[in-house]
């Protein structure tokens, strides 16, 4: 946010990778679960808003 704010961006891209050597499947999903529930709403904030995606009104589920 210090480069985005210092450099005058509009835009904000951020990349995560959380599939690191080490971790076991759970750890993964539990570091994945905090990023969701608390960073990504600190983010959304810091730039104005989170972006909401409309609708799409697709259905995955298998029918047999």
């Amino acid at each position: 946010m210090r480069i985005k704010e210092s450099c005058g961006y509009e835009d904000f891209a951020f990349n995560a990778w959380f599939e690191k050597g080490g971790f076991q499947s759970k750890e993964i999903e539990e570091q994945m679960q905090y990023f969701a529930e608390e960073v990504t709403p600190l983010l959304a904030r810091a730039c104005g808003g989170q972006v909401q995606n409309p609708e799409l009104g697709l259905d995955f589920q298998i029918s047999h």
